[in-house]
C-alpha cells in the first residue's frame, strides 16, 4: 500500500481516536455532548486544511426571498464574504458566500435517516436547507458515524481496497469524504489546483474516486 493509501487511513484513524477519548469520560446518557463534541473535532480538522480564505462555522443560511435554513452543523463559506450576523463560530450568512453545508451524526438510525415526528430526517434536512442555499455547486454531505453519506456510497473497507480482511485496519470512506469536500471548495474558489496530481492525493484508489462507488444501491433502516 502507498503512502498516500496510509495517508486517508490515518484521517479515520485519528477521528477514533478522539471520538474514544470523549467516550472514556461519558457514558451512553450523553449522546448530545458527545454529538457536539464531533462537530468541534471535524470543524477544527478543516481549518488546518482549508485554504486561509476559507472559515468553518456553524449556523443559518437566509436567501434572497426570505427563506432561513434549519441551523446547519457546519458551514463552510468564503471568509470575505459579507455576514448577515456573526458571533464567535456562529453566523448567519448569504447563499453566494457558502461552499459547503455538513450535518453530523454519531450513528446511521431509523430515527436519524427517516422522517419523524421532531422534524426532517437527516436527508431531507440536507435537501431542503441545500433547495434554501440554491447553489447545487456546493458540498452537501453527511458523515455518519459508520462513514456513510448522504447520496453517495462507496465500497471503501481495507478488505475491499487491498484483498486483505481486517477487522483492526480503518477504511477509506473518512477520508475520501474530507477529499469530496476538498474538490468542490476548491472546485469554486481556485479550479485550476485541480491537477491532475492533486486528484491521485485526494483519491489514490486506483486513481479515481469511481473505482468503488457503488452505482446502485438500496437502503434498509432497521425499526
Amino acid at each position: 500500500m502507498n503512502g498516500v493509501m496510509k495517508y486517508q487511513q490515518s484521517i479515520a484513524s485519528e477521528f477514533s481516536a478522539i471520538k474514544d477519548r470523549v467516550r472514556f469520560f461519558i457514558n451512553d446518557k450523553h449522546w448530545g455532548e458527545d454529538g457536539r463534541y464531533k462537530e468541534v473535532i471535524l470543524m477544527n480538522y478543516l481549518r488546518r486544511i482549508l485554504p486561509s480564505d476559507v472559515s468553518v462555522g456553524t449556523g443559518f443560511v437566509k436567501n434572497k426571498i426570505g427563506e432561513l435554513t434549519g441551523q446547519i452543523d457546519i458551514i463552510v463559506y468564503k471568509s470575505s464574504a459579507p455576514r448577515l450576523f456573526s458571533e464567535g463560530d456562529f453566523v448567519i450568512l448569504m447563499p453566494e458566500s457558502i461552499l459547503g453545508i455538513i450535518e453530523v451524526k454519531s450513528k446511521s438510525t431509523h430515527s436519524t435517516l427517516s422522517n419523524t415526528n421532531s422534524g426532517f430526517s437527516v436527508i431531507q434536512k440536507a435537501e431542503e436547507n441545500g433547495r434554501m442555499i440554491g447553489n447545487t455547486d456546493i458540498f452537501n454531505g453527511n458523515p455518519l458515524g459508520d462513514g456513510r453519506r448522504c447520496y453517495s456510497a462507496y465500497r471503501l473497507s481495507y478488505k475491499n481496497v487491498t484483498g486483505i480482511k481486517d477487522g483492526e485496519k480503518p477504511g477509506f470512506a473518512f477520508g475520501y469524504f474530507i477529499s469530496n469536500l476538498l474538490e468542490a471548495v476548491y472546485s469554486q474558489i481556485a479550479p485550476e489546483v485541480l491537477s491532475g496530481q492533486y486528484f491521485e492525493f485526494l483519491y489514490p484508489l486506483e486513481g479515481t474516486k469511481e473505482r468503488y462507488k457503488v452505482k446502485v444501491c438500496e437502503v434498509y433502516l432497521e425499526d
